[in-house]
């Protein structure tokens, strides 16, 4: 594991408790299946996107997407999205393809982490 994405994790594990303590376990929990469950789809129409005669529409994915992965501490991703934001303003489809596939490698890599009972083990609960 690099030590990029152990920190990507331990950043998402600090972010989860945080919002376990503000929202608690259920709000918590339906916030991640939410968020593991609409991501796929959003990667998969920024992949489309770039079949596009221009990339306005990626843009737009990818400055949403960036909001929506720091809420998880996920800021490896959120950086990520902001190179994809400049590439597309940029009409680089090569830069651009490349970085969606890198977001989809990491949100793979996370998946485990947040679909784990890892609220409940990190906050204490038996």
């Amino acid at each position: 594991m690099t030590k990029n994405l152990r920190k990507e994790i331990d950043e998402v594990s600090t972010k989860l408790k945080g919002l376990y303590r503000d929202i608690g376990k259920d709000g918590t929990m339906e916030l991640v299946a939410d968020f593991l469950e609409s991501t796929p789809e959003r990667l998969n129409e920024m992949l489309e996107s770039l079949n596009s005669p221009d990339l306005k529409n990626l843009r737009r994915l990818a400055h949403s997407y960036r909001s929506v992965c720091q809420i998880y501490g996920l800021n490896l991703m959120s950086s990520i999205c902001t190179d994809l934001e400049k590439s597309a303003l940029e009409e680089d489809k090569v830069s651009s393809e490349k970085l969606v596939k890198e977001l989809k490698e990491l949100f793979r890599a996370v998946v485990p982490v947040m679909k784990g009972n890892h609220c409940s083990k990190e906050m204490g609960e038996k």
